[in-house]
């Protein structure tokens, strides 16, 4: 399962939130990834899940310019396993800035 998202350009991104599910009976592994335009994939942290929700609340926004690309993978120990992603983006136009 993964969880994808481009900030458009002309956008600054602020996540304040990310979490994922992993489905009853079934464990996990998951990772936040991030790419700042013309680099490589970063990972910003690694979780496990099992049978349970991991959220986290960054204590400052996370501040990600225009054309980063998120990544969210996750990885279950069984095929067919449901898994859900999201994140809370505040994204703001870089004109009022």
């Amino acid at each position: 399962q993964m969880c994808q998202y481009t900030v458009p350009a002309g956008h600054t991104a602020f996540i304040l939130t990310g979490n994922a599910n992993m489905g009853k009976g079934n464990d996990g592994t998951g990772k936040f990834k991030y790419r700042i335009y013309g680099s490589n994939f970063q990972t910003a942290m690694t979780f496990l899940l099992f049978q349970s929700t991991f959220t986290y609340d960054f204590k400052a926004p996370l501040r990600l310019p225009e054309k980063t690309d998120l990544d969210v993978t996750m990885t279950a120990g069984n095929s067919g396993t449901p898994a859900t992603c999201a994140y809370s983006i505040i994204l703001i136009d870089n004109s009022v800035i």
